[in-house]
């Protein structure tokens, strides 16, 4: 009975810590886990979303979310490249939304600390710009239906490549 619930115990604590077990995750009960702190304008998720792109957790692609804020002030250069921290985190929210955008949708869906105005009024500027926006279009237009988040993202990426299209003709 004893080793019993050790092992429950051993799994309940194990199921609370993050990949990189420095940073506990919380139950929200309807909501599904989250980050306990939402860390805005942070520049080290950002150099690691630059690093790991094609291979983040659940985890990272909340904080990196999450460090998304019209407060910001990420204009100073990044690391060892012309582009600055804005920049690359704009870029990168087109690819993580092109690869993962079932998890960030539903982080839009369900974690209020990530400031999703912001990022659609980001998402206005996505064509023009040799990043994947068409299939992240082409992935909400395949579905029979949409969340909210997912028809706000799909209705402002397209009216930035409409808007595009008109400049260009």
């Amino acid at each position: 009975m004893n080793q019993s619930i050790f092992i429950l115990v051993l799994v309940v604590f194990s199921c609370c810590q993050s990949p990189d077990n420095k940073t506990a995750v919380i139950n929200t009960g309807a909501q599904s886990n989250h980050v306990q702190s939402c860390k805005k304008c942070n520049k080290k998720i950002i150099e690691t979303v630059n690093e790991r792109w094609d291979d983040l957790t659940n985890v990272q692609i909340e904080q990196f979310l999450c460090s998304f804020d019209k407060t910001c002030d990420l204009k100073g250069k990044f690391k060892n490249s012309e582009s600055s921290y804005e920049q690359v985190a704009f870029e990168y929210l087109i690819v993580q939304l092109h690869l993962h955008l079932d998890t960030c949708t539903r982080l839009f869906d369900t974690n209020n600390n990530i400031d999703f105005p912001y990022i659609l009024t980001l998402l206005k500027n996505a064509a023009g710009r040799d990043l994947p926006y068409p299939s992240i279009i082409s992935q909400l237009e395949k579905k029979t239906s949409r969340t909210l988040a997912e028809q706000k993202i799909l209705d402002v990426i397209k009216k930035s490549a409409e808007d595009l299209k008109r400049k260009t003709n």
